[in-house]
């Protein structure tokens, strides 16, 4: 049991807020990925983002953060994260496209160093009604699906220094298909192709 004391602790919570009496029980949960499998999470809610092995992945912080309340911060090395979790119209990040139902930050080292490669068996991201996805200092590549090849964002999409590249949709939005919000500063969204529009 953890019990903390809110006056004169000098504890903060991301924007630099000191912890108050009766405040947010809102925590920021961060996930260091020690992983590049593609392995999903055993016991979502559980507060531990690991594999049956104890491999933290990528996949299995994405479903540690779906089931946890609050704002999560997911920290990706210089590394190569390639999709093998094979499997369409799951919507809960177990397989394919990494499915993002709450607030969550993603943050690479460099576009240049750490990629989130698809491998053409679904898109890299579906944000839904609702959620929020933050990407900073990474690239998204080789996603493939009817609509947004990259992403299928149906919520918030925020993009820092991200390159979407190399997405294919049969439909339209090869890179993005965005019915949401989307907010960018200085990212490439460049070589996807669509069958019909974008």
């Amino acid at each position: 049991v953890l019990s903390l004391t809110a006056a004169g602790s000098g504890i903060k919570d991301t924007d630099s807020v000191l912890l108050v009496t009766n405040g947010s029980t809102a925590w920021t949960v961060a996930n260091s990925v020690t992983s590049t499998l593609d392995t999903p999470d055993t016991n979502p809610g559980d507060g531990v983002s690991a594999d049956i092995a104890g491999n933290k992945t990528l996949r299995a912080a994405v479903m540690e953060s779906n089931a946890s309340v609050g704002d999560d911060i997911i920290s990706l090395g210089a590394a190569t994260y390639t999709f093998t979790a094979a499997g369409n119209f799951e919507d809960d990040a177990l397989t394919g496209d990494l499915d993002i139902r709450g607030n969550l930050t993603i943050r690479g080292v460099s576009a240049g160093s750490t990629i989130i490669d698809a491998a053409l068996i679904d898109r890299v991201f579906h944000v839904f009604p609702g959620a929020t996805l933050t990407l900073q200092n990474l690239t998204i590549k080789n996603g493939f699906a009817f609509d947004g090849g990259g992403i299928f964002n149906e919520g918030s999409l925020i993009l820092y220094n991200v390159n979407v590249r190399c997405n294919t949709a049969g439909n339209q939005g090869g890179g993005i298909y965005n019915v949401g919000s989307l907010g960018d500063v200085g990212s490439d969204i460049s070589e996807n192709l669509a069958g019909s529009r974008g």
